[in-house]
């Protein structure tokens, strides 16, 4: 799983950012700035049914395509600690967020920020239930060292 997830998530990621910037008709027009927390959320609840599409797209959406990013320790050891995650994941997002305010091709949205993360956390409490149920050896995955590093010709 660790091999699959190494080379798909670089591909994912870049699919990501494009449709982040020029996808879903994106074109430089106007950034806007909104940094009045669950503002966002709160609309969409209000005014649309909970399984319209606009609902769907960004509410759902924003929680479900950042749930594979919870599985970066996976590959960087270190990402394995929740702390750590976290917070590089909370300034990366925040800086694509102001990004996409800057290239005026989106909504810097604070809410956005809150939903991407929660869809991280997400993804990591299932790589740690994963993990603890030893599914498809992702506990040997995460626990086993680098095979290169200990290989040696003499033994």
């Amino acid at each position: 799983m660790k091999r699959y997830y190494a080379v798909l998530i670089p591909f994912y990621t870049i699919f990501l950012l494009y449709m982040m910037f020029y996808g879903c008709g994106r074109h430089p027009e106007y950034g806007f700035l909104q940094l009045n927390p669950l503002q966002s959320i709160t609309y969409f609840l209000r005014y649309n049914s909970f399984f319209s599409e606009t609902f769907m797209v960004n509410i759902v959406g924003n929680i479900l395509v950042f749930i594979p990013f919870g599985g970066l320790g996976l590959l960087i050891r270190k990402l394995n600690k929740l702390p750590l995650l976290f917070c590089l994941f909370l300034c990366g997002i925040s800086v694509i967020e102001l990004l996409q305010y800057y290239t005026a091709r989106g909504t810097a949205d604070i809410d956005d920020v809150f939903l991407n993360t929660f869809g991280m956390l997400i993804g990591y409490v299932a790589l740690q239930v994963a993990k603890w149920l030893n599914l498809a050896d992702i506990r040997l995955a995460l626990s086993s060292e680098d095979p290169f590093t200990n290989f040696s010709y003499n033994k």
